[in-house]
């Protein structure tokens, strides 16, 4: 057999037996072809035709068993050949399977690695924006506060420094670890900075005056609530939910909802508060503070020529401020201990003045001057911007949320030299912290004698506070009721000036800071908030009619610290 494996065709097999047949070689033993004869050559002629028939036959009848064999041989190699190829193709196309198999596999684990990377890191930015607004972006806006009100001293374009104040928190926030961290973390806070600085200045280009001469934001509702109620409140078809605010430090949170225009304001208020009983709904009203005229030419009054040095305020006495910005870098504010923050996108120059005014008549103090408790700690909330038509404005939202970061102070004590209208959400907020144990001491305001009633110095959970001069007359623009408390001195007071200097101030944003220091001075004997007010209730001088009375209240506070005596 060949070396292939395989026989020999047919015609090359006849062609061999004939050529051994016919040829003279001779044929060996063992060939089926060899004859029993004393001679080992057989010669043709000696081959008759029998013979050759047979012979015929014979290898005719090989040829086709070859032939057979030949067939079946062929028809298994076929079978064999075709069953290799097809096992051959069958492990090429699993081994090809397999492979884009293993690459679909690498190639969806990817995306899906990126999918997840990029969740992750949104996620990742916006806890990061949380913890770092909250810790790093939180103090570092106020320090820019602080910083921007400093610089505003010698500045008149507010848009200049609005500009300089917007470089130096780039720069910051371009230095600060916030970059090690993810591209989107400044990213996000510029635009939550920018989207509430827009929200705000919004709302005061919305101011209008009702009929009875109250500023709202247009078309603006604020509700006092939990989420759920705030997210069903969302689904009423005049309401629109623009803006949720968590109030951490009060437990509640914030909703400002925009109403549809054709929806009268005052009828879907009655409803709200009909539908859901103790909601806390109300407009978002605008607030002003209280500086009137002097009374000139009454000679300039120094607290510390009328009360007497109190004794060192105890460690961790903290006063907490709704006002304008102060301007630290104020002399008076040398030793001070001070912490400011902003809430409010476009000050004047009126609103340094004022706050710088009543910030030094708590803390302030130089070598021959000083407020009455200049070693309390005081936590300032800067909550007023200049508006085109109505001037300084504080809107209620900006007060409940300057109000909850205050409550997150250590505050015992809040100032708040302002007043408008009532407020149903921010009387709410005031009752929360009166039961915290926290004492709001208002101006009463400087509307005049035949004014209604000015909030939030209105409110029962609220020490209201009136002015006197130094004859303890009554200042003539005083607002005057039932629910005044107290009648201080806030008339021709020396104060801090916005600017490095001092001036006179008169009105009954400057009488409430006396009564909140008194209460401070109170706080390192008492130790108790309560004990404070019931301890400086007893300790003053009588004026007016006996007893509380609309003009004066309960009288001059402080009877017992007096450098002087005083008598009606």
């Amino acid at each position: 057999m060949p070396a292939n494996g395989l026989l020999p065709s047919p015609r090359l097999l006849l062609a061999s037996l004939l050529g051994v047949v016919l040829g003279t070689g001779t044929v060996q033993a063992d060939s089926p072809f060899s004859f029993t004869s004393s001679s080992q050559t057989l010669y043709l002629a000696q081959i008759d035709d029998d013979d050759l028939d047979e012979l015929d036959d014979d290898i005719d009848d090989e040829l086709e068993d070859l032939e057979d064999e030949l067939d079946d041989l062929d028809d298994d190699i076929e079978d064999e050949l075709e069953d290799d190829l097809e096992d051959e193709l069958d492990d090429e196309l699993e081994d090809e399977l397999d492979d884009l198999a293993e690459d679909a596999a690498e190639d969806a684990m990817d995306d899906d690695a990126e999918d997840l990377a990029e969740e992750l890191a949104e996620e990742a930015a916006e806890d990061e924006l949380e913890d770092s607004l909250d810790d790093d972006a939180e103090d570092l806006a106020e320090d820019l506060a602080e910083e921007a009100a400093e610089d505003r001293l010698d500045d008149d374009d507010w848009e200049d420094e609005l500009d300089d104040i917007d470089d130096d928190l780039e720069d910051e926030l371009n230095d600060d670890d916030l970059d090690d961290r993810f591209d989107e973390d400044d990213e996000l806070a510029d635009a939550l900075e920018e989207r509430l600085l827009d929200a705000l200045e919004e709302d005061l280009d919305s101011l209008i005056e009702l009929n009875t001469g109250d500023l709202i934001v247009r078309n603006e509702m604020l509700v006092l609530a939990d989420d759920e109620l705030l997210e069903q409140l969302s689904r009423h078809p005049a309401l629109d939910l623009r803006e949720r605010r968590p109030l951490s430090a009060l437990g509640t949170s914030l909703g400002s909802f925009e109403v549809k225009s054709d929806v009268p304001l005052e009828a879907l208020r009655t409803e709200l508060r009909e539908r859901y009983p103790g909601l806390s709904v109300d407009f978002n009203h605008g607030y002003e503070y209280h500086q009137g005229p002097t009374t000139a030419p009454d000679a300039p009054l120094t607290l510390s020529a009328l009360y007497r040095p109190g004794a060192p305020s105890r460690s961790g006495t903290a006063i907490g401020m709704l006002d304008g910005p102060v301007n630290t870098r104020h002399p008076a504010f040398a030793r001070a201990r001070l912490e400011q923050k902003a809430f409010a996108a476009r000050p004047s120059n009126e609103d340094l003045a004022h706050g710088t005014a009543v910030a030094s008549l708590l803390v302030g103090r130089t070598q021959d001057w000083e407020g009455l408790v200049p070693d309390a700690e005081l936590y300032i909330a800067s909550v007023f911007s200049e508006q085109a038509q109505y001037g300084s404005i504080a809107t209620t939202q900006t007060l409940i949320t300057a109000l909850d970061w205050l409550v997150s102070r250590p505050v015992e004590v809040i100032n708040i030299s302002l007043s408008g209208p009532a407020n149903q959400t921010l009387e709410t907020v005031l009752e929360r912290i009166r039961s915290r144990g926290i004492l709001p001491v208002a101006a009463v305001g400087n509307a005049g004698p035949l004014a209604d009633p000015q909030y939030p110095a209105a409110y029962p959970t609220v020490v209201a506070v009136t002015a006197v001069d130094r004859a303890l007359d009554l200042y003539p623009y005083a607002v005057r009721g039932d629910h005044l408390d107290f009648a201080a001195y806030g008339v021709n007071l020396t104060a801090a000036s916005g600017d490095q200097g001092f001036t006179q101030v008169s009105g009954t944003s400057f009488a409430a800071p006396v009564v909140t220091a008194l209460l401070a001075r109170q706080l390192a004997d008492t130790g108790s908030p309560g004990q404070a007010l019931q301890a400086l209730s007893e300790d003053t001088v009588d004026l007016g009619e006996p007893g509380k009375d609309p003009l004066f209240g309960l009288g001059l506070p402080g009877k017992s610290q007096l450098a002087t005596p005083a008598s009606p």
